[in-house]
């Protein structure tokens, strides 16, 4: 999938590509994506609730965060590994030409190719050299030297089947975290455990080791994830149809959790994220309208 060019006062996204994985790595992975950016250095975009592990790849100037809880700027690695984030973690300072290239992997799809817990990587972006190796610097090298998408999907798959053989099998976990995605955080959690025939205390280490965060968290997450999508999608909504539609209790239930989440209240929030090019906010926080076209 590409997305046209998006043009704004600071910061102009060239090209913004979305590649599906190939069938044998479709377990492991969601997609990879690549967004081609030059930024003047004036504006930031937040980072936050981010629902999958990823690996990015830094391929043009280096990116700088803002980072909350450190409560610094930071110069990221070349290479980060970053697990699942549930709440506002950073602001991104883009200033220069940037080409990243992301690997978004299914909720257990990390845990099982790399046998290391997001849990271990949540809330940070980690070097991903003290993650994965010294590796990971020799694969950076060759992505910067390819020619386009085609070729950075290539190389990436090929480093990605290596462990393929030596993957965790799939466990409930996912068919859990699939359901929770899909009810957008509404799926009932002890339903899961029943489901899944573990007990609470078991069910929420496992989830907590493949996925990353606990149950509960991971659907307070989604649910803030699906009404900042909605929001971002459809602007004309009110706030409160935002709020019944995610599935919150009420309205000070619905602030309280962007603040927490989002480190903001919701129009804030919204308004940082305008800093953020529409092309990647919409791959970032996709938009479900299918169903909500009686809000409209």
């Amino acid at each position: 999938m590409a997305i046209a060019v998006d043009s704004g006062s600071a910061i102009t996204c060239l090209d913004y590509r979305q590649v599906a994985p190939s069938p044998r790595l479709r377990e492991f992975v969601r997609y990879y994506d690549c967004s081609d950016v030059l930024a003047d250095g004036t504006a930031a975009y937040p980072f936050a609730v981010s629902l999958f592990p990823i690996l990015a790849f830094y391929l043009g100037d280096p990116c700088n965060a803002y980072e909350h809880d450190a409560a610094r700027t930071r110069h990221l690695p070349p290479v980060i590994a970053l697990g699942l984030c549930d709440h506002r973690v950073a602001d991104l300072l883009d200033c220069g030409h940037h080409l990243n290239f992301t690997v978004v992997f299914e909720p257990t799809g990390f845990f099982r190719l790399f046998h290391v817990s997001p849990w271990e990587l949540r809330n940070y972006a980690h070097d991903c050299r003290d993650v994965l190796g010294a590796e990971i610097a020799t694969l950076h090298a060759r992505l910067c030297a390819a020619r386009d998408m085609t070729e950075r999907v290539r190389l990436i798959e090929a480093f990605l089947m290596q462990r393929v053989d030596r993957a965790l099998p799939r466990s409930g976990m996912q068919y859990a975290a699939d359901l929770l995605i899909e009810s957008r955080g509404r799926a009932n959690l002890s339903d899961l455990a029943a489901t899944l025939g573990l007990s609470d205390s078991s069910w929420r280490r496992h989830f907590t080791t493949q996925i990353g965060v606990a149950p509960k968290r991971y659907q307070r997450m989604l649910r803030f994830h699906h009404a900042v999508a909605l929001k971002r999608d459809l602007p004309g909504i009110s706030w409160t149809d935002v709020c019944q539609e995610a599935g919150f209790y009420d309205q000070s239930h619905f602030i309280a959790e962007f603040r927490e989440m989002g480190g903001a209240a919701p129009s804030r929030f919204m308004a940082d994220l305008t800093e953020m090019p529409v092309a990647i906010s919409r791959a970032y926080y996709r938009p479900v309208t299918e169903n909500y076209n009686r809000l409209r």
